[in-house]
């Protein structure tokens, strides 16, 4: 890469750094006086496929315009330009000549109180403004933040591993989006390292920072112990802070993310509150004190001079249309658009010469110019180096001095006559309102169009409900446009046909809660009989078996009610299976102690009816023998009485009983006569 000339213009002189993303190069820019130099970023791709050059183009563009909306902010670097060469991906990013927090924050040498506080207070600030975007950055840490030589301010920089909301790539086999880790450790949260990132995450890293700068302990080496109850991080014994400031770092570094700061403006408000509480107190306030980066150069040592107040006229409002977001590489034409940077060796040129250069060129009308907050600029020192006050009628300094006075006295007429009117008209606040609402339309139908995208390869519910507020926001912003501006009809005809897509996101994605949740509850209720089941196992009955299995039997009903489309079907099938193992088990062992119940019951009946025929048998022989004790008895008594019958007549005198005498019998009736003439008339005379 060293000596290639990219898109005509930026020769490659100087490797800064690869990492998993891209490489990044030092590079001079040929079209612009002295060379001025810029960093090249080139982002890696493996693909030579139609189909995935053109996935990775997208997410490119997407890139270039996230960062385009960033580089609006005085202390995030600019993108000057991105475009395509040898299907290769390339950002050219605005330089930022200074040094790295990092060499502020010595290990073992605390820094003051006051000088941490006003520390985050820079870093919040700028943060404020990438949370407002709706981006997260994951990867804060001193080595990203440069104090920039120019005026002290600190710099917040690369933003190769920004996504807005989440990070896709494009792996070798498919085009499946992929959550990607990304950080430094000691600066990174627990759900950061979940790959479930929050605002809050970057708050937590600034946080760190804060504690490092106090305890002059690096948090990447792991010397801050942990609370062995709690989690959270012990390191108020290893500084001197005041219990207002610690309660504001031991917030923004708390372990659960939903009890911190949710994003950097709230950080921020309460970092302020306590610095306007000790202005109020005239306690003593920090101090920037800049390292002389460019010792041997021509910037040499600055100093602070006053600066003249001056106030732009503003221009008159015009409709124009909106402002490009990608720009062709071209010679003549430079877009200003957000940015990181990298840090790298200071350059040896002067400030003299960066504001002549912008003068002297003749597309000065393009050239970018950084934001400011309203048309009047305030008087305040400006830090000038020794070689542009060399004296008071120094050609230099009346150089700078013009350049900055007809670029903010022109700068209605230079806004009119620039093509890309936005980012000047906000140096001077005086933006039409139908070309603010251009760009609130073009983002909201951009969003709109990739949260639906998204909602159609969601992979999971987190993945719908982000597209699902990607949208809603989408459509928030359509509805804010007013009636009086231009693109007001084209907001309003649009508006019904993402409401009605919207309506169809929010219904899947209630679907897909109740699907969720149904999926719970079935774990719930198979945790439950889980814990029941080893038990029930050992269990000699039916019914403590049968209960636990009616739960496994419920938890299966509601995995059944899931639908086939939802995210959670698959896991609901496999659940159901395993669930299934374990309702079959459970009634095997219910047939088991059924049939051995059964068999028990079987035994016991033929050892009843064994018992009752043996009962039976006993009475039959007890009445055979009773019968036979009778008949002998009876054999006995008529041997004994035989004999006496037999004896002769001759009276017997034996003491024996006599025997006894049969009854007579009754007389025979004699016959009964009637008389030949009939039966008498009843006791009436015969006469």
């Amino acid at each position: 890469m060293l000596g290639t000339l990219l898109a005509g213009r930026y020769k490659v002189i100087k490797p800064l750094g690869e990492g998993g993303f891209g490489e990044a190069y030092l590079a001079e820019d040929q079209h612009l006086p002295d060379a001025q130099c810029c960093v090249v970023k080139k982002l890696k791709t493996e693909h030579h496929q139609a189909a995935a050059l053109k996935v990775a183009r997208r997410l490119f563009d997407a890139e270039a315009k996230m960062l385009h909306k960033l580089g609006h902010h005085d202390q995030i670097p600019r993108l000057l330009a991105h475009f395509e060469e040898a299907e290769g991906f390339y950002l050219v990013e605005e330089f930022i000549p200074g040094h790295g927090i990092d060499h502020e924050l010595e290990p073992g040498q605390p820094v003051k109180e006051e000088d941490a506080i006003a520390l985050l207070c820079d870093i919040l600030e700028v943060l404020d403004f990438v949370h407002q975007n709706q981006v997260i950055h994951r990867d804060i840490k001193p080595s990203n933040l440069i104090r920039r030589q120019t005026d002290g301010k600190v710099v917040l920089i690369d933003f190769g591993a920004v996504k807005q909301m989440t990070t896709q790539l494009i792996n070798h086999h498919s085009h499946t989006p992929q959550t990607v880790l990304i950080g430094s450790p000691g600066y990174v949260p627990s759900e950061q390292f979940r790959g479930n990132p929050k605002l809050s995450s970057d708050v937590y890293a600034v946080g760190m920072i804060g504690i490092q700068a106090l305890t002059g302990i690096n948090p990447g080496m792991g010397q801050l112990p942990e609370d062995d109850e709690t989690g959270e991080l012990v390191w108020r014994n290893h500084a001197q802070v005041s219990p207002e400031f610690a309660t504001i770092l031991e917030k923004m570094v708390l372990y659960d993310y939903r009890q911190r700061y949710g994003s950097a403006s709230t950080a921020l408000s309460a970092v302020q509150a306590l610095i306007d509480a000790r202005k109020a107190a005239g306690l003593p306030q920090a101090e920037v004190v800049l390292i002389d980066d460019f010792a041997e150069t021509e910037m040499g040592a600055v100093e602070e001079v006053p600066a003249t107040v001056v106030t732009a006229q503003p221009a008159a409002p015009t409709d124009v249309g909106p402002a490009p977001t990608a720009i062709p590489p071209s010679p003549e034409v430079m877009e200003p658009v957000a940015a990181s940077s990298l840090e790298t060796p200071p350059l040896p040129e002067t400030a003299a010469q960066d504001s002549t250069r912008y003068q002297d060129n003749e597309n000065f009308k393009s050239v970018p110019v950084e934001p400011a907050t309203a048309a009047t600029i305030a008087a305040t020192p400006l830090p000038l180096p020794k070689s542009l006050r060399a004296s008071k009628g120094s050609k230099k300094l009346k150089a700078a001095a013009l350049g900055i006075v007809v670029l903010l006295l022109g700068g209605g007429a230079l806004g009119l006559a620039s093509p890309h009117l936005e980012p000047l008209c906000q140096v001077f606040n005086n933006c039409s309102r139908t070309l603010q609402f251009q760009t609130v339309y073009k983002d909201a139908v951009d969003d709109a169009e990739t949260a639906q995208a998204d909602s159609k390869q969601a992979k999971n519910l987190k993945d719908l409900e982000a597209a699902h507020d990607r949208f809603e926001d989408a459509i928030a912003s359509l509805k804010s446009i007013p009636e009086d501006v231009k693109i007001y009809p084209t907001a309003k005809q649009e508006l019904p046909e993402y409401e009605k897509q919207f309506k169809v996101v929010q219904a899947r994605l209630v679907a897909e809660k109740k699907a969720q949740e149904a999926f719970e509850q079935a774990e719930a209720t198979a945790k439950t009989a889980e814990a029941k089941t080893a038990e029930a196992e050992k269990a000699t009955t039916v019914a403590p078996i049968a209960e636990v299995q009616t739960q496994w039997k419920t938890a299966q009903t509601q995995l059944q009610s899931i639908p086939e489309d939802s995210f959670v079907a698959a896991q609901a099938k496999e659940k159901q299976q395993s669930q299934e193992k374990e309702i079959q088990a459970l009634q095997s062992r219910i047939d088991q102690l059924i049939a051995a119940e059964k068999e028990r019951q079987r035994q016991a009946a033929v050892a009843a009816a064994a018992a009752r025929k043996k009962q039976q048998a006993a009475a039959a022989a007890a009445q055979r023998a009773a019968t036979r004790s009778t008949a002998s008895s009876s054999s006995t008594t008529s041997r004994t009485t035989t004999p006496s019958r037999s004896t002769s007549s001759a009276p017997s005198r034996s003491t024996s009983a006599p025997a006894r005498k049969s009854p007579p019998s009754a007389p025979k009736a004699a016959p009964k006569k009637e008389p030949l003439w009939g039966a008498p008339a009843a006791k009436e005379p015969l006469w």
